[in-house]
């Protein structure tokens, strides 16, 4: 078993290995420059199947394979154009495993979500109703969970003693939080317990997540890996432990590529601890980009700015040079005080230029739900990275009707009669409701008030009619009426598919819990939209014209999740993630307003000036309510 799971272990063996770091500022053509560095390896002799390029999506690794391919045919080296291994970590490791073990099974997107939902209601943990553990406790746990497995950690090897101690140390800071330290205590222990209930899941299940997909990788032997003569690495800043620890032991030399100021991934795990320790126990090169060819100068003073009061001191000298790599110039930028920053964002898009393409970019979903909403009622059109969040009523509609489908009763048959999918309209469902709201209804009346539904709930009993009931009447009338509609039809039938694949014992309430908690959270294309809606880590590696920015309006307390999973960290791995995550609110800021071209302005109340404002590269104004409400 291989045990070497930091750099201290690389130092001596490694002297002659090359190792370049690469500071890549926004902007500055980071892909350009490894898929240059791979065709100079090339060029140099290295032969195409020993050297490896990762990334983190599926889209980025399929544009840098392009980007090298393209280069290695103009330089007249053809027959090396696609030998290059360009991957994501999760499918070099599933290669490699498959290849080894057989085929590895992987846990569906939901899954650990189901099992979250389960081991709270099988173990009685909280007294919240299903909407508040649904909508507020499911999603945080999971994230939770990830992040602290992003760091190899085991709920069997964490040792409760070591957890109440770092709690202990972490409550006596005193923290703003919404919980008693009497409380967070017995939620930490729920946690383990949950963390430990989804293991043996997973081991019931023989699937492994991609967590342990990564970690399994690192247990195998040095001489059941293959190794590269050269790893290139883009995004350093956003590697966990886990992979950055695959692209050092993956290969002799590094060519790694990122930005400390743009880090903003901790939630999965993604550190600056990464570069620290890769400076600092290796023999390391360092080089800098910063011609960026994005922005105008106006835009990157104004970032320049903005970090240097807000960012971390250590890395602000590395943005000392950034400028346009042509000198371009354009407008200061536009700070704007509202007091309803995501409605006036709004009222902001009536002004936009049909031949630019303009992004409203927040911080959080909610913030973009609100917007979108405010869009849709002035009938203003755009895209999204993030239809799977805009969908979520529309999800709703298709689970009421589904519902009444499975189990057609009183209860679930007039919530489903008021859904597109019923085909009655709003008046004939409005008479049904009054009509029988102090009434029964039995089969035969739904049958008579209902032709179309009913029709459907005759196929009921077969997993097959269900699916056909989703091709055949849901997907067409969905897409009929939009995007969100169409999205939130794709995420169910994913979802049903998943469920049925995992088990020959359906249960109808296990089947409804699976649909309900269902999350896609895939990268989606706006298209060719002129107006587009997204955060910002959907937004990082895109540019647009004109950028208009909401920061997170409030002031969020400590939560306890957060607390759990610090102190966990600490006691599994002697690791405070503190310092990493201390600045990460004006990185996610820095990586915002470096999204825009020519023209960024950012929507805050007034009460947030003193963060955002510059006097030498912003101007500020006011956006009235009465503006802003249209």
């Amino acid at each position: 078993m291989n045990d070497r799971n930091n750099l201290e272990s690389f130092s001596e063996e490694r002297m002659d290995a090359r190792n370049i770091l690469v500071i890549a500022n926004p902007g500055t053509g980071k892909t350009e420059e490894i898929a240059n560095f791979a065709v100079k390896l090339v060029k140099e002799g290295i032969e195409p199947g020993r050297i490896m390029c990762v990334t983190f999506t599926n889209r980025a690794a399929a544009e840098m394979q392009q980007r090298i391919g393209s280069k290695l045919i103009d330089a007249g080296l053809k027959d090396a154009a696609f030998r290059i291994n360009v991957s994501t970590f999760h499918a070099f490791a599933l290669d490699e495993i498959s290849a080894l073990t057989g085929s590895a099974r992987i846990a569906p997107t939901n899954f650990i979500r189901a099992s979250i939902l389960r081991t709270i209601r099988e173990k009685k943990m909280f007294s919240y109703g299903d909407q508040y553990i649904v909508g507020e406790l499911l999603g945080k746990i999971e994230n939770a969970i990830r992040y602290a497995k992003s760091f190899n950690i085991s709920p069997y090897n964490i040792d409760e003693a070591s957890l109440n101690s770092a709690l202990s140390a972490i409550l006596a800071e005193g923290n703003s939080r919404s919980m008693s330290d009497d409380e967070i205590r017995a939620f930490a222990s729920h946690f383990l317990q949950i963390m430990k209930s989804y293991q043996e899941a997973l081991a019931t299940a023989n699937m492994l997540d991609y967590n342990d997909l990564l970690s399994r990788w690192l247990s195998l032997p040095d001489d059941r890996r293959r190794m590269y003569d050269w790893v290139l690495v883009d995004e350093l800043q956003d590697l966990n432990e886990l992979e950055f620890n695959i692209a050092l032991q993956s290969g002799t030399s590094h060519f790694l590529v990122g930005d400390p100021k743009q880090s903003i991934f901790g939630f999965q795990g993604g550190s600056l601890k990464n570069f620290r320790e890769f400076t600092s126990n290796l023999s390391c090169e360092k080089r800098y980009l910063t011609d960026n060819y994005r922005s105008t100068d106006q835009i990157l003073s104004y970032a320049r700015a903005f970090y240097e009061k807000n960012g971390e001191g250590s890395f602000s000298t590395e943005i000392s040079d950034l400028r346009s790599h042509d000198g371009k110039q354009g407008e200061k930028v536009k700070i704007i005080f509202s007091e309803e920053p995501e409605r006036a964002a709004a009222s902001l898009v009536l002004d936009t230029n049909d031949e630019e393409v303009t992004a409203i970019i927040t911080r959080r979903n909610d913030q973009l739900q609100e917007i979108a909403s405010q869009l849709d009622a002035s009938g203003i059109k755009y895209g999204t990275t993030s239809p799977w969040t805009l969908s979520e009523p529309s999800r709703l509609d298709i689970l009421r009707y589904l519902r009444a489908v499975i189990s057609p009763r009183k209860e679930t048959f007039i919530p489903a009669i008021f859904t597109p999918y019923s085909e009655l309209t709003i008046s004939e469902a409005f008479d049904i409701s009054s009509k029988y709201r102090w009434t029964d209804l039995t089969i035969k009346d739904m049958e008579k008030l209902a032709t179309s539904l009913f029709s459907d709930i005759a196929e009921r009993r077969s997993k097959d009619g269900l699916f056909m009931i989703m091709e055949t009447k849901i997907l067409p009338i969905a897409s009929s009426l939009g995007k969100d509609h169409f999205f939130a039809a794709i995420s169910i039938q994913n979802a049903l598919k998943e469920y049925f694949e995992q088990t020959d014992t359906p249960d109808l309430d296990a089947l409804f819990d699976y649909l309900s908690i269902s999350n896609y959270e895939e990268d989606v294309s706006p298209g060719e939209s002129r107006l587009v809606l997204t955060t910002v880590h959907k937004a990082k590696g895109m540019e647009f014209d004109r950028v208009i920015y909401v920061p997170s309006n409030s002031s969020e307390r400590t939560t306890f999740i957060d607390i759990i999973t610090r102190a966990i960290i600490m006691a599994a791995k002697g690791i405070d993630v503190k310092q990493d995550l201390r600045y990460e609110d004006s990185r996610v800021d820095f990586v915002a307003v470096t999204r825009a071209r020519t023209d960024l302005s950012i929507l805050i109340p007034q009460r947030l000036s003193a963060r955002y404002v510059d006097p030498e590269t912003s101007d500020t104004g006011t956006l009235s309510q009465e503006t802003a409400s249209g």
